[in-house]
């Protein structure tokens, strides 16, 4: 019986999408059967992250009821199977969320099933919290973020539901301290994992990969594995040292500076040499870059108050009427 994980924040662009795809990627490169559904029905940029063509079949074909889960499956990295989405607005309007449920169910034989939940409490974000064993939370460091993200907790407690805890993304590195303190202020759920800001990551969505895929050394890619390993429990091997290899500098944009390499120093001009031959030195400085991804997510529902009852009026309530 697979275990049903929810990767969730009602706050947009934190990164939700690119740690479902390293997390998943990591189960599945440890032999595990994985499935990584983009439940984000609004904005799904799921199989980009994972370099994973859509195809003529996605979820939304299966929840406007015209194919079968099985026929939306695609393989994605180390053997991943990938549920991707559909990104134009037709298929959007077609799509019925309450089939999701049914999806996730033609999935039982997996070890692990992921669902990439979409920012906002409106129905459609709302719906993967019923239906997952465990939610993770997905949140930055920030004030506004940890507070949208702690409404996500509090939802996902009225909907009877249970957050394994959280992974706080662009992590600044040189002030952990400050950061622990206002997390543990404003999110009352335990941090599995602190995934440092990362150009990495951003290198990765240009290569059209994850990036523990992309670039297994990288210092994301190492917390992404220890929050797969805190998650789950499984065995996450870690990668030889050199294993960003030749696939990932293939990849990689000339443009962009690799950070974990040191630049060669160009030799100082001096002696017969230089005077027989003209240096010419350039400043390669960095290029400006936007990270991909689940980033441009917004918030597309009015967030309104939880009842006393238990439910935000109209989210699923974890049956099969919605």
């Amino acid at each position: 019986m697979a275990t049903v994980y929810a990767i969730a924040s009602a706050k947009g662009g934190v990164g939700k999408t690119t740690t479902t795809a390293a997390v998943a990627t990591l189960l599945a490169e440890s032999g595990a059967d994985v499935v990584a559904i983009d439940a984000d029905i609004g904005m799904a940029n799921l199989a980009d992250a994972l370099g994973v063509g859509p195809g003529e079949t996605t979820i939304h074909d299966v929840l406007a009821g015209d194919a079968d889960p099985e026929a939306a499956v695609h393989e994605g990295p180390a053997g991943l199977r990938v549920v991707p989405g559909e990104t134009e607005i037709d298929a959007y309007a077609a799509a019925d969320p309450s089939r999701l449920r049914a999806v996730v169910e033609a999935f039982a034989d997996a070890d692990y099933v992921f669902l990439d939940a979409g920012a906002g409490l409106s129905h459609d974000s709302t719906l993967p919290l019923g239906l997952a064993d465990e939610t993770l939370l997905v949140s930055t460091p920030e004030r506004s973020a940890l507070g949208d993200t702690e409404k996500t907790r509090q939802l996902v407690g009225r909907l009877g539901g249970s957050v394994a805890g959280a992974a706080i993304t662009r992590v600044d590195a040189t002030d952990p301290d400050d950061e622990a303190g206002i997390i543990e202020t404003i999110l009352n759920a335990d941090v599995l994992g602190r995934i440092p800001e990362d150009a990495a990551i951003s290198r990765a969505n240009a290569a059209g990969g994850s990036v523990v895929s992309v670039e297994p050394n990288a210092p994301a890619s190492r917390a992404y594995r220890d929050l797969a390993r805190a998650l789950t429990g499984a065995t996450i091997g870690d990668p030889d040292p050199d294993e960003d290899g030749d696939e990932a500098e293939a990849d990689r944009d000339p443009s962009v500076p690799n950070e974990y390499e040191p630049e060669e120093e160009a030799e100082e001009p001096g002696g017969d040499e230089a005077e027989d031959d003209d240096l010419i030195v350039a400043d390669s400085g960095p290029v400006g870059i936007s990270e991909a991804g689940d980033e441009e997510e917004i918030i597309v529902a009015d967030e309104q108050p939880v009842e006393e009852s238990g439910v935000v009026e109209g989210a699923f309530d974890g049956t099969d009427e919605v």
